[in-house]
């Protein structure tokens, strides 16, 4: 009686396998260590907004900068960032498999970003717009502030990275002046 052919997504498949998922083209894909016992003194000094599910984040400001932040909120919140150079038309499969891998997903500044809200709110996932300081996207909403990597330099306290062990987590420190 059905003749209609039925389609899943293999991110969708594995998710119900609880195997892990691979993201759906090439992404730079990072997941960074910190110490338990270091997470809430980091979360305390460097006092990062937290990346929330089914939202759009921006972070603006120099590539290591951004960089830096990435490196600290993933290691903060225990999850992957999946940073896509060139995601195609097809965010929506991007968005659904990171929310599915409990990934967070960085793309760069793009036109159309009331779409991609409408996404990330469909898939529950956590999307960052990554931008230069001067590149703000033009219909940023007024419920989406950027974060920008300036103030947080600009709070920084020295001297914390020194009590974080050597690795990406300690760099990123050092690049934001911790």
């Amino acid at each position: 009686m059905l003749d209609d052919v039925v389609a899943v997504a293999p991110s969708a498949v594995a998710a119900l396998r609880n195997e892990p998922i691979a993201a759906p083209g090439p992404v730079s894909a990072e997941g960074h260590q910190l110490p338990d016992e270091l997470i809430d003194v980091v979360e305390a000094a460097v006092s990062l907004p937290r990346w929330r599910a089914g939202k759009l984040s921006i972070v603006s400001g120099p590539p290591a900068e951004r960089a830096a932040v990435l490196a600290l909120r993933s290691a903060l919140d225990r999850r992957p960032v999946w940073q896509v150079a060139n995601p195609g038309a097809d965010t929506a499969s991007w968005c659904r498999d990171a929310s599915l891998s409990g990934a967070h997903l960085v793309l760069p500044p793009a036109a159309g970003l009331d779409a991609l809200r409408h996404t990330a709110a469909w898939t529950q996932a956590a999307v960052v717009i990554a931008c230069d300081g001067g590149t703000l996207p033009a219909d940023t909403a007024s419920d989406v502030p950027p974060l920008l990597t300036a103030s947080v330099r600009g709070s920084a306290t020295p001297g914390l990275s020194a009590s974080v062990p050597p690795g990406s987590v300690r760099s990123a420190l050092e690049t934001l002046g911790f």
